[in-house]
């Protein structure tokens, strides 16, 4: 259950993440960086911009999942700060 609500909690803050930098962008504020490439994704193709940003940062996630199961040794794994740590989510 423990990883259910993490599961959870990490999709509602992708999801409060896209409206935000949504919002940002449509109020001519600019864009960062990292959401660069799905506003430049959302005017080219019919998906919204916060479409684009769930997508992209599920992509890089699944990215860093792949190399970091590439790496065998565990205290470097170890060393990633846990987004949930600070929440009082960790066990």
């Amino acid at each position: 259950m423990n990883k259910l609500k993490r599961y959870v909690v990490f999709l509602v803050g992708l999801f409060v993440n896209s409206l935000g930098v949504s919002v940002i962008t449509k109020a001519d504020l600019g864009t960062s960086p990292i959401s660069s490439i799905p506003y430049v994704l959302s005017l080219n193709y019919p998906l919204t911009l916060g479409t684009f940003t769930v997508i992209f940062s599920l992509l890089l996630v699944f990215l860093q999942l792949l190399i970091l199961r590439k790496i065998s040794n565990w205290s470097t794994r170890c060393k990633s700060p846990s987004p949930f740590s600070s929440a009082g989510l960790s066990t």
